[in-house]
Formats: structure tokens, sequence, C-alpha cells
């Protein structure tokens, strides 16, 4: 294998961090408004 062709582990993390994000964040963020109100979605 090419050393070109390794992802790093952070990198995939990263990634699947961000699918993660993007797949849930409709309900995390309604999550979040109800938890501790719109103030602190301003500084997200």
């Amino acid at each position: 294998m090419h050393q070109e062709n390794i992802v790093p582990a952070e990198h995939i993390a990263q990634h699947e961090m961000h699918t993660l994000y993007n797949t849930h964040h409709h309900w995390l963020r309604d999550w979040l408004r109800a938890k501790l109100g719109n103030h602190f979605l301003m500084h997200v």
C-alpha cells in the first residue's frame, strides 16, 4: 500500500463525527434549545 493512501485515524474520526453531527443535528439542536435555551444556541 502506498503511504498517501493511508487515511489517518483522526481524519476518519472527524468524518464520522461530522456525519453523526449532520445526521442528528436537528434533534440535538432542539434538545439543547429545550435544555439550555435559545441564548446558548447563539454561541454554537
